[in-house]
């Protein structure tokens, strides 16, 4: 059986023992059992148990698995740390295809388990047996009709889960039912020892019933990392919408880092570009992992441009604050569509320049008439100039206009189909406490419980503003000990990275033939590696135009810093300011960060992030996002720059850290002309 067809029978088992059964509905090996017995398994199914009988309706019996007179496709081992190893030999030699380890206490806990844990891997290797787990909450299947989790129920549906934590496992089950979602497939993955999270979101890629896929992952193995990003890809390709929820990031986010590329790509940011470039949606909690994936139900639109429909004149300004809060964007409106918007609108209802958001209180709004708001969904027209329709309020609420509310919520449906409109509903109440709301839920309209959440899940769900960029501003780096200039400068050159001319001296006279060799004007500064700002403490003197004004400039850069060995080079022109940086990926291979440079670094972060091999097309594409931007490509009558020339710059880098894996490299500022550019300081350190 090959490797996919084995995880597929993990999911699909045609037989099943639970190793550990007991008689003790309170025991966990019991609820394995039942759990799965209810869900209505028509495979076989064995409850394993050395020292006694355990009679299970709906199970048969087993004193061990050598009993078992066929192949098991899955054996569940509800059992303590300290015999797991005893039942994985036996399983072994049983040929089990996979065994489910739930136990905890192995490489999770230090060394004493890693080495149960390697002893574990080699005997199921060379049984060809495959392990889920350990330290796993099991899996559920409603395809497969099993339940091996503590958890039940779980509800049905077309969602994909992949969990290395039960809890997170047992919040994600409770925020899909008040969402009216439910799952296909759910996996614990737990140490991965063996299962990878790659091999499970592949197959769920292929899996007819998944439509949507959840992770919520902690870390990998480095040798997964690019099968990881292949198989959430192949989830895009497939038309299934991945969402993540990456944990364990704020450790990174507290290293001190050596340079502006530590703290600028960091790990966890590494992870939000291969997350993004594989086309998946990182999120950051499970509340907003079930948000987007509750408006995966709809086709995803090309843009960010919104029509909010209110039933009050606060919730339209709280939803209209939440649209810029969120970087989304209120769609303008045909003067046509508005003309007809006039017409539906109750007359005393407030009306705003451009008619977006549309406020329906007063006397003949949805408090009255429910039925307004299709009305004003028609007056829309088509969906050409709209990307998503927000109605908020309280509609779902009117008992007194229940009916009315109904007839509503059949009609907003029925535009929905014909005008292909995209409606996400926000209800202060669930859609299980009110029949209209339940109504469009179940037919796919996503319903939100509060405004802020919805459009926050909207922000992430659709596709990228063009300026777009978030995050803090990265902190200042230390002035901890980097390489020496003359080093880094060396190390670069081999990379066949391009620096200007530069010299390093120590005296008067020597700098003095050096400056004549260069040609004036030249650039004086502090060769010492520590001091990163060198301009903040007076380490720096650009211009010197002649002899007199080097030798002056030598001697207050000295008493500035203390530091008497100095740099010559060119005196640059300037340019506009970009910052370049390169680390290597502990995951991922060589990331570089290209961003707005000099002072403005550790102003603002606006910078963009690539990963592995850099696409000529993506490379423009994520640099116009920047909202440097203009200054890049030309705004404001300002020229359009060379972007083009820093590409072989970034690939350059990129090979520089592959040959120096423990180095950061930074250089800032990258002066970029119209024509080409030039690098006006470079920085190394090691461990960044």
């Amino acid at each position: 059986m090959s490797v996919e067809n084995t995880l597929q029978a993990m999911l699909s088992p045609e037989s099943i023992a639970v190793i550990g059964a007991s008689a003790d509905p309170a025991k966990w090996g019991h609820r394995l059992v039942q759990n799965t017995v209810a869900l209505g398994y028509e495979g076989r199914l064995w409850a394993v148990n050395p020292r006694h009988s355990v009679q299970i309706d709906g199970s048969r019996p087993a004193g061990s698995i050598a009993e078992i007179d066929e192949r098991i496709d899955l054996a569940i081992a509800a059992v303590p740390q300290g015999v797991v190893t005893d039942v994985v030999r036996d399983c072994a030699e049983r040929r089990v295809r996979v065994l489910v380890l739930p136990a905890s206490g192995f490489g999770e806990t230090g060394e004493a388990g890693a080495v149960a844990e390697r002893e574990i891997a080699a005997i199921s290797r060379d049984a060809g047996m495959r392990i889920l787990g350990p330290n796993c909450f099991g899996l559920f299947s409603s395809v497969g009709a099993i339940n091996t989790t503590p958890f039940a129920p779980i509800p049905a549906g077309d969602i994909g889960l992949v969990s290395q934590s039960g809890n997170v496992a047992g919040h994600a089950f409770i925020a899909a039912r008040t969402r009216g979602l439910g799952f296909s497939h759910v996996v614990g993955l737990g140490n991965q020892l063996d299962i990878s999270f790659a091999e499970v979101i592949a197959l769920l890629a292929e899996d007819e019933q998944t439509r949507r896929v959840a992770l919520y992952l902690e870390g990998i193995q480095a040798h997964h990392a690019n099968d990881l990003v292949d198989a959430m890809a192949r989830c895009r390709d497939a038309g299934k919408t991945v969402a993540v929820v990456k944990a364990g990031g704020s450790a990174a986010g507290r290293a001190v880092a050596l340079s502006h590329t530590g703290s600028l790509a960091t790990e966890d940011r590494v992870w939000d570009e291969v997350i993004r470039t594989a086309g998946a949606v990182r999120v950051g909690s499970i509340d907003d992992l079930f948000g987007v994936l509750s408006l995966a139900s709809l086709p995803r639109p090309q843009g960010r441009r919104l029509v909010v429909m209110t039933d009050g004149g606060g919730d339209s300004i709280m939803a209209v604050d939440g649209v810029e809060r969120y970087g989304l964007d209120l769609a303008a409106l045909p003067e046509k569509v508005q003309g007809r918007l006039d017409d539906t609108v109750p007359p005393a209802a407030p009306r705003v320049a451009g008619r977006n958001p549309v406020t329906l209180d007063t006397a003949g709004g949805v408090d009255d008439d429910p039925e307004v708001i299709p009305r004003c969904l028609q007056a829309l027209g088509d969906a050409r100039d709209i990307d998503v329709v927000v109605v908020g309020g309280l509609y779902g609420t009117y008992t007194h206009v229940r009916e009315g509310e109904i007839r509503a919520a059949h009609a907003i449906l029925e535009r929905v189909r014909e005008q292909k409109l995209r409606v996400v509903l926000h209800s202060p109440i669930g859609a299980d406490q009110s029949p209209p709301l339940q109504i469009l839920q179940d037919a796919g309209v996503p319903v939100f419980g509060d405004m802020d959440a919805l459009l926050r899940s909207l922000a992430l769900w659709l596709p990228e503003s063009v300026t777009q960029a978030g995050g803090a501003p990265p902190a200042a780096p230390t002035g901890s000990q980097g390489w020496s200039l003359e080093a880094a400068h060396a190390m670069l050159t081999d990379a066949k990275v391009e620096l200007p001319m530069h010299r390093f001296v120590e005296d008067e006279h020597e700098l003095a033939q050096v400056a004549g060799d260069i040609g004036f004007p030249v650039c004086l500064k502090t060769a010492d590696p520590s001091i990163i700002h060198k301009s903040d403490v007076g380490g720096v003197r650009v211009g010197l135009s002649d002899l007199t004004a080097v030798t002056a400039a030598a001697g207050d850069i000295r008493e500035a810093t203390g530091s008497g060995r100095l740099l010559v080079m060119p005196s640059l022109r300037s340019g506009v300011e970009v910052l370049m940086g390169a680390r290597l990926s502990t995951h991922f291979g060589p990331v570089v960060v290209i961003g707005r440079g000099g002072i403005w670094t550790e102003m603002e972060d606006d910078t963009a992030t690539f990963v592995g091999q850099i696409d000529e097309t993506e490379f423009e594409t994520r640099l116009r996002r920047l909202r440097c931007a203009p200054m890049l490509f030309g705004g404001r009558g300002q020229p359009s720059r060379d972007v083009a020339s820093l590409l072989p710059l970034a690939r350059a880098l990129m090979q520089a850290v592959r040959e120096h894996p423990q180095t950061s490299i930074e250089l800032n500022p990258v002066f970029l002309y119209e024509e080409g550019f030039a690098v006006a300081d470079i920085r190394v350190v090691d461990g960044a």
